[in-house]
């Protein structure tokens, strides 16, 4: 919902109509700082006075000499000349000045690769180079940064007019997709026209592709085996002995479909070592400064006596990042889990916080960059008079003036003093309105006794409709101690959180491992009231679905265990040990791809669990499933047991990649999936960027190329029904290839245990 806050026509009426009230105000603050310049004047010129007498007698003769030289017919033209140099002189001091106060707004990072380095442009069409701009040079403005240098005279100004902004948002909201419609799965995949391609093919700018992935990295071949659920012709009333390896082979080769996509191992590369401490750091002295109800929870006084650094690396961890890429903004939106121990125990964390920062599409960070809320309509004008007020208000001159240089230079002192509490207001409006990176969740704490508070597990994921805007899911505990889902607007200022409850079950002690994805024809619905809905994998085995309210966090079972029940027998066996939970959200396939008539499809990454398999007590590893929704039945129609990309995991230990304890490798997300050519074979040139983690210590970032080809040819290369019907044939042959899919993650588990042995 989009407003216009009564409070933004308050701050703007108050600095226009108050300037009496504001200068009374201000008379104290301007007296002491007027007196305190005076003082120091005084002081420079006495010591000034003290110099000169020490002077030798040597400069006083040359001094002498000077003055003689300065006969009266030339005397006017040397004042004129000094005069001229005072006044260029204070126009350099503005402008260094001026570009102190507001380089807290500058565009210091790169934000988009250089002209003739990259297929990019910047943010709003500008080059953004890698390095800090020079003082005085001019900076178009972003998205970033809300106010920003434009000309030594002006001191606001924003990314584009209102109109400007309203015509983005508009098209946004019409996402370039295939409009084409077709009715069979394998007609999904049909060659594209190279025409409409072309016409559908992403601007560079608003990927996050660059010329390191498409000429630099080299891509390996990474060969999988997956299974299809949903076969046609299967004999329901096979049966196999899993205790048989060869009989298992052979039962299961109907089932398999075995192909490859490729991955760089160059990208794979940890995104939180070289910045953690630093950025921990920065955590704790904001969380202090600035946020009361998270420093309360903090053991303040426990650690006055211990070094900083000292409490960050005993007591403070982060790892979990999750990422999407957000197109109108160029940039990647991260939240990862930051957890505080006060006995350096990660069994035992106090609270957890969500750290949400802005990278470049070279993953380098964003900082001090503000983002409008999305429910605010922000009228330009009106805030750049109200800063303009606020100078006024104050007292700051323009220009000081410079025929009396001590005049010149208290004016210049004053103006300082001035424009920092000018800065101080302005940025208190700027808060009201829009949000600064890097920034925590905002959470509203369901508790603050006791231990595991906070928000855990944060997620973000991409919400296309009616506009792209993130949006975060995490989990957290309540008054009863219940740990419930959550979501967050991190771009919405009006009830930003909302908490899920179910409608009609029990919530359990912990709610967590929900796996999101949107339907676009919920997402379509919206209007300035109605916020729509999203959908939640609530588990795999048997397959539940969520839909849940964004208005009140209400969900209902769409597709639950009973729709299967009522029609079959009443087996519940399906998933007793509960072996695949959470993951990476699912996506819809790239914009290319024309839509199915009648049916969703989605990808996904979600995670196996297994215990004592061969590689320590538990064995955490990425899986592959192709998703689809007909008339509100689910299914996936093809699984792949476990990709672990040949990563040699992060030991438990955190130090080796021994197994022992725990083994872990989640996948946290997919942050695009961006197709950029149609080969001549009609193949896709396409690069999915998904975040990882290992031994829940830390964060990578891999870059994939050809998934969508693999998909591809999984549905044109087996007989996959084209309808997920509730029958007894179909129960049948998804508990024979969920057999398949189980012996198949134990034979890699036990594989890995032997090369990684402790």
């Amino acid at each position: 919902m989009t407003t216009t806050p009564s409070s933004f026509k308050e701050d703007f009426d108050l600095a226009k109509n108050s300037k009496d009230l504001q200068q009374e105000q201000e008379q104290k603050s301007l007296a002491t700082i007027s007196t305190t310049s005076s003082n120091i004047n005084t002081k420079s010129n006495a010591n000034k006075n003290s110099s000169r007498m020490n002077i030798s007698a040597a400069s006083r003769a040359y001094l002498h000499g000077f003055k003689r030289l300065i006969s009266k017919p030339h005397r006017k033209i040397f004042f004129l000349v000094v005069v001229l140099i005072l006044i260029s002189l204070g126009l350099i001091m503005r402008g260094v000045t001026r570009n102190d106060i507001y380089s807290q707004y500058i565009n210091n990072s790169d934000s988009g690769p250089k002209k003739g380095n990259d297929h990019g442009m910047g943010i709003a069409g500008n080059i953004i180079d890698t390095h800090p701009k020079p003082a005085l040079v001019p900076v178009k403005e972003n998205e970033f940064n809300l106010v920003s240098i434009e000309d030594v005279n002006d001191q606001v100004d924003f990314d584009k007019s209102v109109d400007d902004k309203k015509e983005k948002k508009k098209k946004k909201k019409k996402l370039l997709r295939n409009p084409k419609f077709v009715f069979n799965k394998s007609d999904l995949f049909a060659k594209l026209d190279q025409d409409i391609f072309d016409q559908l093919k992403p601007d560079w700018k608003d990927t996050p592709i660059t010329n390191e992935i498409i000429n630099d990295y080299t891509f390996e071949k990474y060969n999988i085996k997956g299974y299809v659920t949903n076969l046609n012709g299967i004999d329901p009333h096979d049966t196999v002995n899993t205790n048989n390896h060869e009989e298992v082979e052979k039962f299961c080769s109907k089932f398999k479909y075995q192909n490859y996509f490729e991955y760089a191992p160059e990208s794979l590369q940890s995104i939180e070592e070289e910045a953690s401490l630093q950025d921990l750091i920065s955590i704790r002295r904001e969380i202090i400064t600035k946020w009361p109800k998270f420093k309360k929870l903090l053991d303040i006084h426990g650690e006055k006596h211990m070094a900083e650094e000292d409490i960050i690396r005993q007591r403070w961890f982060k790892f979990g990042t999750s990422a999407v890429w957000l197109t109108e903004y160029e940039c990647y939106m991260s939240v990862s889990r930051v957890m505080y121990a006060p006995g350096g125990d990660l069994t035992q964390i106090k609270i957890s916080f969500g750290r949400i920062q802005l990278y470049d599409r070279h993953w380098k960070e964003i900082k001090n960059r503000r983002i409008f809320y999305n429910d605010f309509n922000i009228d330009e004008e009106q805030l750049r008079q109200t800063f303009k007020n606020i100078e006024s208000n104050l007292g700051i001159i323009e220009n000081c003036p410079a025929n009396d240089p001590l005049e010149y230079e208290n004016c210049v002192s004053n103006n300082n003093n001035l424009k920092l509490i000018a800065e101080k207001k302005k940025i208190a409006i700027l808060d009201k309105y829009s949000v600064e990176f890097p920034t925590l969740i905002d959470v509203q704490l369901g508790q603050d006794q006791g231990g595991f508070l906070g928000s855990e597990d944060p997620k973000i994921i991409t919400k296309n409709y009616p506009f792209e805007e993130p949006y975060i899911v995490f989990n957290m505990k309540q008054l009863d101690n219940k740990r419930y889902m959550h979501g967050f607007y991190p771009l919405r200022k009006i009830d930003p959180q909302i908490q899920f409850t179910l409608d009609s079950r029990e919530t359990q002690y912990m709610e967590k491992n929900w796996v999101p994805f949107f339907l676009q024809h919920d997402e379509s619905i919206i209007n300035n009231y109605d916020r729509g809905f999203i959908h939640f994998i609530y588990q795999f085995r048997p397959l539940e679905v969520l839909r849940c309210s964004l208005n009140d966090g209400v969900c209902k079972f769409t597709f639950d265990v009973d729709t299967l029940n009522n029609f079959l027998d009443s087996d519940k066996d399906l998933n007793k040990d509960k072996l695949i939970r959470g993951g990476s959200q699912y996506v819809s396939l790239p914009s290319v791809i024309p839509k199915l008539s009648g049916k969703n499809l989605w990808v996904g990454f979600p995670k196996i669990h297994l215990e004592n398999c061969g590689c320590g007590s538990r064995f955490y590893r990425p899986m592959l499933s192709i998703l689809i929704e007909e008339n509100g039945v689910y299914n996936e129609d093809f699984i792949v047991p476990i990709i672990d990309f040949n990563i040699d995991v992060l030991g438990w230990d955190r130090e080796t990649t021994k197994c022992g304890g725990y083994n872990v490798l989640n996948p946290n997300s997919i942050s695009s999936w961006d197709v950029v050519n149609l080969n001549e074979d009609g193949t896709y040139e396409d690069y999915m960027t998904v975040f990882l983690s290992e031994a829940d210590f830390t964060s990578k970032k891999l870059v994939i190329k050809g998934l969508l080809n693999f998909i591809v040819n999984t549905y044109l290369n087996n007989d996959i029904a084209e309808h997920f019907e509730i029958t007894f044939d179909s129960k049948r042959a998804l508990q024979q290839s969920l057999i398949c899919i189980s012996e198949e993650s134990k034979n890699s588990c036990r594989a890995y245990g032997e090369s990684h042995r402790e």
